[in-house]
């Protein structure tokens, strides 16, 4: 059976661990209307799901997101999309379910009219599989931006953050929000998560965990992390933990390997 295509850009993350290698690949996937909606791939789960949508343009997003989502993972496992399984942690981070689940990591984010997927074949050899989140937001005013900071950032986010001049502030906010997202989401934690008990950095390029409660989240040098402007008016994130190196893109946007010498 033929499916519709979906629209997507490429970008491939290779973090270099210390018994081998691990490759992340990442789709940036159009959820707007110029993209079909074909959603004979899904569940019928899914297909309830988006029935109980109240706008049809957030249930066509969810179908388109979820379709590529299914098309991405069936190509790398080498399975028909329609037979993947999937089952939910208790916080709600979805997961392969079955043995596909020792096969592959992955995560979705989905912002207005733009998904990010990212996912990697884990490799043997590694002490324990790693945890991968990403995240990505539409770029848009925040009212209460100062408040929203000081209830969910740590002190020296807030004070990087509050350093900038007005104009800066909306995207540097939202490059903080993707890194701590993608953080806890990597984790499986839900939205009640202690977003204060670990800092990310600020920097455009240069994204790292600088500070983490160690008893919640493990050591700061147990992460690797990434940011980037994926099209004018989104920022994304990805966030990597025990995968015992660094992250390297190539075949995308310009993105930076984590420099642990760069300052909150």
């Amino acid at each position: 059976m033929g499916y519709a295509s979906v629209s997507t850009r490429h970008v491939t993350a290779v973090v270099e661990t210390r018994r081998a290698t691990l490759t992340i690949e990442i789709r940036t996937v159009d959820l707007s209307d110029h993209a079909p909606v074909d959603a004979r791939t899904l569940s019928e789960d899914e297909r309830a799901r988006a029935a109980r949508f109240r706008h049809a343009l957030h249930a066509r997003r969810w179908i388109r997101a979820r379709t590529a989502l299914r098309l991405h993972l069936g190509v790398a496992l080498g399975s028909p999309p329609e037979q993947l399984r999937f089952r939910s942690e208790p916080l709600g981070k979805p997961m392969l379910d079955g043995t596909q689940a020792h096969r592959l990591t992955f995560n979705l984010s989905h912002a207005a009219d733009m998904a990010v997927i990212a996912w990697a074949h884990l490799p043997p050899g590694l002490d324990a599989p790693p945890l991968l989140g990403v995240d990505v937001e539409a770029v848009v005013t925040v009212p209460e931006l100062e408040e929203v900071a000081r209830h969910h950032f740590a002190s020296e986010e807030r004070a990087a953050l509050l350093a900038l001049p007005l104009k800066e502030r909306t995207l540097a906010f939202h490059r903080i929000w993707t890194r701590k997202e993608a953080f806890v989401k990597a984790l499986g934690l839900g939205i009640g998560a202690p977003l204060d008990r670990f800092a990310v950095s600020l920097d455009r390029t240069v994204a790292h965990v600088c500070r983490a409660d160690r008893a919640l989240f493990g050591a700061p040098e147990a992460w690797a992390m990434a940011g980037w402007e994926p099209s004018p008016g989104y920022v994304a994130a990805l966030a990597v933990r025990d995968a015992g190196g660094a992250v390297h893109f190539a075949g995308g946007p310009a993105l930076e390997a984590p420099l642990p010498s760069v300052r909150c």
